[in-house]
């Protein structure tokens, strides 16, 4: 019997499926229909069904375990490998597959191992990839998940760890006290879109969780963050200097932390960012002197930074 997913051990779920007829082609040719039965594990928005499959053999290749997307006529629409293709290994099943709430995403562990299936974005539909998660989980052997209901994906190691997952925005996360920040490393943080070279990260971060904090590090492309949606922003510890206008008009930023190591911020870094409500400054605040005074221009909290600056003006112009 399938169960929603959303929320539950992966553990949990698998016997959380049902069989399905579904029926293939062999090749083009006429008259090559296929009947069979998959495990069905749930289904998308649109309606088609997802599960897994081990298509039997075909001279010479031998049987193979298959993720399956099967349409509303019952016929297979695409499918991928559920595991490295090993002719050596036994066929056998993935412990659950689940999808993202938004159905962009399906995901499923096989042996021991996180894969992942994402829906092109422009073609509107799955294709195949060869960019499993193995290697961005630093080969770290998954022995839980869970899927939450805004697609954050909570991944539990077989070494106790726990790591994160973005499913539709394909980050990779690490745990802070307060929430969850990009993974250390370029590849871990990139915000793009799993399949495209250029920068669409405003599209990406509105379809961020609550417990997602955006970490910019200095080596980020700065130009890239303004307007882009996120709710909480830190600095990584040792950045010097917060670039202008690097979140401007970001309206649905609410939260702010800046690190003792940072020594400027240049004009309009948060310009015109209006749900911003909470302003953490680490370190000594007479630093603040030497800030942009616009920095928090037409923010709810400019009035408060600015309070800050005239103060720190003052206690320098003391002791100088």
């Amino acid at each position: 019997m399938m169960t929603d997913p959303t929320g539950i051990r992966f553990s949990q779920l698998k016997d959380s499926w049902e069989e399905r007829s579904f029926h293939y082609d062999f090749t083009t040719k006429q008259n090559n229909r296929h009947d069979a039965v998959f495990r069905c594990y749930g289904s998308l928005p649109d309606g088609t069904l997802y599960g897994a499959y081990i298509f039997p053999p075909v001279d010479p290749d031998p049987s193979a375990t298959y993720i399956v997307i099967i349409g509303k006529d019952d016929k297979l629409v695409t499918c991928t490998p559920a595991e490295y293709l090993d002719w050596d290994l036994p066929d056998h099943w993935p412990l659950a597959v689940a999808a993202s709430p938004s159905g962009k995403t399906i995901v499923w562990i096989m042996e021991k191992e996180l894969r992942t299936w994402h829906k092109d974005p422009e073609e509107d539909r799955f294709i195949n990839s060869s960019d499993y998660m193995e290697n961005r989980l630093g080969k770290r052997q998954v022995k839980d998940s869970v899927m939450n209901a805004d697609g954050f994906l909570e991944i539990l190691c077989e070494n106790g760890e726990k790591l994160g997952y973005l499913a539709d925005a394909d980050i990779v996360l690490s745990p802070r006290q307060d929430g969850w920040i990009p993974a250390e490393g370029k590849e871990y943080s990139n915000l793009v879109p799993w399949n495209k070279g250029v920068p669409q990260k405003k599209d990406c971060m509105c379809a961020l969780p609550d417990c997602f904090i955006l970490m910019i590090r200095k080596e980020d492309g700065w130009e890239e963050y303004a307007g882009c949606g996120v709710r909480r922003v830190c600095f990584e510890e040792g950045l010097e200097r917060i670039e202008g206008e690097v979140l401007a008009e970001n309206q649905e930023l609410e939260s702010v932390v800046i690190p003792a190591s940072v020594r400027y911020v240049e004009f309009g870094a948060f310009r015109g960012c209006t749900g911003l409500k909470e302003l953490v400054i680490e370190g000594d605040p007479m630093r603040i002197a030497d800030w942009d005074r616009e920095a928090f221009l037409d923010c709810p909290c400019e009035e408060y930074y600015l309070q800050l600056r005239r103060d720190a003006e003052e206690h320098n112009s003391k002791i100088r």
